[in-house]
């Protein structure tokens, strides 16, 4: 990837500044400027235009955030190249070089290194002070990716930070400073708690006896206390007990004593009294109802002895009715009669008038005698006056339609006259234009495949030059048969088991040798802090001491000559000597036995330990031949095919990259082919346009010509030919339509030549008596009889004026006659009024009556209820003085003073017995399961005075 621009549009300090790094071949430019001057600012640019503008960037002091812009060109080796600009935002910020169009991020891809991201980019490309200083930092505390890289490769380890952090989780299992789940934790917890409950539970000896005998003294001081606890216990209940039945007791003998005076009482129903209640006080209701109703009773009579009924009112009350009814029509008459006639006399002189315009010689009444059958050829005359203008018309656009019809066809004729012959055959052309369009645009199609095989040739080589490994050429790798799956399985396998098995026995020697170092720690640790005789040394010393005793034996016993005798005169203080230190390590070999033969098991431990050590390097010398036989045999299978061998994981990765690279080798040949076959087609094709084009061009030249520029000329010469011929064809049916239109318009005219003649007839009889010229304007004659109907509109309006005051008239009299001699008919007095306030007082005195009449059934009606409650209440009455008998009878009473008395003693009776009840069974409750003659008995017994005093002298005991 190459930077050939950089576009600082809208960043930091700049706006519309250009970096043009195009120049040089290897690409190497070195920018430089003052302080401040912006090359920080550019560095940032140019990761911000490739991965992204950061969300809160400190760039933005000139620019808003929206408006930062960085664009620019980037190249790659094989001439791709891509520009693009980069806006701020959260997504969708790659945009094409017009600065609108949105680009994938895909597109961005192939431009950038494999596997590097942000990061890594600014930590190789982007190193400026400040990176340089924090890498620095990094190194020393040996944190970052570059710190702990170095760090681990001195150590040689692979990754520091897994190493930390394991240790660091494995340290933070077994102990935390405030944690309490740890292993530590919870040991140093249990311990605290042993220690306490130790301390705690420690007593001394003395003490312990004391307590002892405290113990027992006290036992045989409570089991006494607990005996007179339950003597004064039970005293106390007995006590307690007398103290709450005393009352209910003495309660229970007072109530059993009145129940014996009241012996002879007897006992009603629980529901006496409130029957008696109940009966007498519907007794005193009914009376009191009873008495009410009959003086509303008599106030009714009363009213209806005080009511005028007017009855001759009411028998003819329909005919009052109908005379009050016409009563307003006739007085409206009465008030409409001078304007009727008013608007009579005006209608006349109007119809007059009308008239003298018209027909001046002849009377108003006289005309509309003769001159109204005139008014029936109205709508003749009329209909006649609106066929001449639509004649009229006819003859006119006929005439007119004629004259353009006529100027068409001559110019028709006229253009027909100066169209060209074609010589081109359109229909041939068209198809083998048709032919190359249903290719689709085979030239670009063309280029898109030399250029897409171009591409995949090129895009094949460069994956085969960063293949690696492989000596030969593309073309050999191709026919190179390379080694099954299964074999790579196979040597994965037996290589990694030798790995895994000597990297098992590595593993087992670290452990067994840092087993033997820590046996050798302790055995010198033991050494240093005890000189605890061996086993050899006692057995040494015993040895020399049973040497000395033998030439003591052999000089003294058995009589023999050494060969120094004044050595021998101190063998038996050597031979003391001997002994006393063998007994003397025999006694610390039995006081230090532990220590000693912890020694011997270290002794024993470090030999034995070295031993499987030996074996472990004779089993990993011969594990390493296997390995070493088998990467042999493995490299063995890539030498032949000029395969530089890697492992087998590697090789299968290796694999997977060689089967890329040979789908793209096809591919490439593959579009290779594509792209010849196209070119055939092409050729093809554009030989057929060019034998058409020499057909109706022979002075135009195709050679150099694109089989589109071809098409585009032919395409041009059919559409001039189809503009020519459809040009001919909407002549010929214009000349056609114009032939058709002269025809019909000639027609046209002799037809209303005909209708003319016909008219004229018919118009003579419509207007005949009506005193117009027969040449005169139809407009006029339909005027005349417009005149005309409006002088009869006129007409009739006042003649029906005249007949309504005649009815009028006869409607005043009749009603005067009428109402004149019903008022004769009921014997009532006229007083010289006219008939309309005599028919007013009649309507009046009706109303009276019919509210008279109204109320007189409102009063029947109140009587009624009256005296049906008066019934009521008398039967109510009766049948509570026979419930009264009754519950006399029942209590053995002859009057209602009696009765209350015997309905009291006998309510106070079942209240006693009520009471009763419930004092026994209180007295049970609190009797402690004694019975009642129980209670009885031990409250009889007993001092009740002497109650208090003796619970309080039980009481502290306890």
């Amino acid at each position: 990837m190459r930077i050939d621009r950089l576009d600082l549009l809208a960043y930091g300090g700049f706006t519309d500044k250009t970096l043009d790094l195009s120049h040089g071949s290897q690409g190497l430019h070195l920018i430089y400027g003052d302080n401040e001057a912006g090359k920080s600012t550019a560095l940032r640019a140019i990761i911000a235009w490739l991965f992204g503008i950061p969300m809160r960037t400190t760039d933005n002091y000139r620019h808003e955030h929206a408006q930062l812009r960085i664009g620019g060109k980037l190249r790659l080796a094989n001439g791709q190249s891509l520009e693009f600009i980069r806006r701020k935002g959260s997504k969708g910020t790659l945009l094409a070089s017009d600065g609108n169009a949105p680009l994938d991020d895909a597109v961005l891809a192939p431009f950038l290194p494999n596997g590097v991201d942000e990061t890594l980019f600014s930590k190789l490309y982007g190193i400026d002070h400040e990176r340089l200083e924090a890498g620095g930092r990094e190194l020393l505390n040996q944190s970052g990716d570059l710190g702990q890289a170095l760090f681990g490769a001195a150590l040689g380890v692979a990754s520091p930070r897994i190493v930390l952090q394991g240790l660091q989780a494995e340290a933070d299992e077994l102990y935390k400073p405030k944690a309490s789940k740890p292993v530590v934790n919870q040991a140093l917890a249990g311990f605290k708690e042993a220690h306490k409950r130790t301390k705690e539970c420690t007593l001394p000896v003395g003490e312990w006896t004391g307590l002892q005998t405290g113990l027992v003294d006290t036992l045989a001081g409570i089991a006494q206390i607990e005996t007179q606890i339950q003597a004064n216990s039970r005293e106390k209940s007995r006590l307690q007990r007398l103290q709450r039945v005393r009352g209910p007791l003495a309660e229970r003998h007072s109530t059993r004593q009145q129940l014996a005076d009241l012996a002879q009482v007897q006992l009603l129903p629980e529901d006496f009294e409130a029957q008696y209640q109940t009966a007498a006080s519907k007794q005193q209701t009914a009376s009191e109802a009873r008495d009410k109703a009959r003086v509303r009773l008599a106030g009714l009579q009363a009213d209806i002895q005080a009511l005028d009924m007017h009855d001759e009112l009411l028998v003819r009350e329909a005919e009052i009715l109908d005379i009050y009814k016409q009563l307003g029509a006739v007085e409206k008459t009465l008030k409409d009669r001078p304007q009727q006639d008013g608007q009579r006399r005006l209608l006349r002189n109007e119809a007059r008038n009308l008239l003298q315009a018209v027909h001046s010689g002849l009377d108003i009444d006289e005309a509309a005698k003769q001159l109204r059958p005139l008014l029936k050829n109205k709508s003749r005359v009329g209909e006649l006056a609106r066929q001449h203008g639509l004649l009229a018309q006819r003859r006119e656009t006929a005439k007119r339609n004629l004259q353009e019809a006529d100027e068409e066809k001559r110019q028709v004729l006229q253009q027909l006259a100066v169209l060209p012959a074609s010589p081109v055959d359109v229909r041939a052309l068209k198809t083998a234009v048709a032919a190359v369009r249903r290719q689709g645009d085979l030239e670009g199609r063309l280029s898109a495949a030399r250029k897409l095989a171009a591409e995949s040739q090129l895009a094949a080589e460069d994956d085969f030059r960063r293949l690696g490994r492989f000596a030969g050429s593309m073309e050999a790798l191709a026919q190179t048969a390379m080694p099954l799956p299964a074999t790579l399985d196979d040597f994965e396998q037996q290589l990694q088991e030798s790995a895994d098995t000597l990297r098992n026995y590595a593993n087992r020697q670290q452990e067994l040798a840092a087993e033997r170092a820590q046996a050798g720690r302790e055995l010198e640790a033991l050494l240093l802090h005890s000189d605890a005789p061996t086993l050899a040394q006692l057995q040494a010393s015993r040895t020399a001491r049973d040497q000395l005793w033998r030439r003591i034996r052999q000089h003294y016993i058995d009589g023999g000559q050494t060969a120094a005798p004044a050595a021998e005169a101190g063998l038996p203080t050597l031979y003391e000597q001997q002994r006393d230190e063998a007994d003397h390590l025999a006694d610390r070999l039995r006081l230090e036995a532990e220590q000693v033969a912890k020694r011997n098991g270290l002794e024993t431990r470090l030999q034995t330990l070295a031993a499987r050590l030996e074996q472990l390097q004779q089993a990993w010398d011969a594990i390493h031949a296997i390995q070493q036989r088998q990467q042999q045999d493995w490299e063995s299978v890539w030498q032949p095919l000029q395969v530089e061998a890697g492992t087998p994981r590697e090789m299968k990765q290796w694999l997977n990259r060689v089967d890329k690279v040979l789908s793209g080798i096809r591919a490439a040949k593959e579009q290779q082919s594509h792209a010849i076959n196209l070119a055939g087609e092409y050729d093809f094709h554009q030989a057929a346009i060019a034998a058409h084009l020499a057909g109706f061009d022979p002075a135009l030249d195709p050679q150099g010509m694109g089989l589109g520029a071809m098409l585009a000329i032919c395409e041009q010469r059919i559409e001039q030919e189809e503009q020519l011929a459809n040009r001919q064809q909407q002549l010929q049916a214009a000349l056609a339509d114009a032939d058709s239109r002269i025809a019909r318009t000639q027609e046209s005219n002799r037809l209303i030549a005909e209708d003319l003649s016909v008219w004229g007839q018919e118009w003579l009889q419509a207007i005949e008596g009506l005193g117009v010229k027969a040449d005169a304007y139809p407009e006029y004659a339909v005027e005349t009889l417009t005149q005309l109907e409006a002088f009869f509109h006129k007409f009739d309006a006042a003649t029906e004026k005249h007949n309504r005051i005649y009815g009028m008239d006869i409607v005043e009299r009749d009603f005067e006659q009428q109402v004149f001699a019903f008022v004769d008919e009921i014997g009532r007095d006229k007083g010289g009024h006219s008939a309309s306030i005599l028919a007013t007082q009649l309507h009046q005195d009706l109303n009276k009556a019919r509210e008279a009449k109204a109320k007189l059934e409102k009063i029947r009606e109140a009587e009624k209820a009256e005296q049906e409650t008066i019934r009521e209440a008398e039967v109510t009455f009766a049948s509570a003085a026979a419930q009264l008998a009754s519950l006399k009878a029942l209590a053995g009473v002859e009057n209602e003073a009696a009765l209350l008395k015997a309905s009291e003693d006998s309510r106070h009776k079942r209240t006693l017995q009520h009471k009763l009840a419930a004092l026994e069974q209180e007295l049970m409750r609190n009797g402690d399961g004694l019975s009642l003659d129980g209670l009885e008995q031990e409250a009889a017994a007993a001092d009740t005075d002497a109650l208090e005093p003796s619970l309080m002298a039980v009481s502290p005991p306890m």
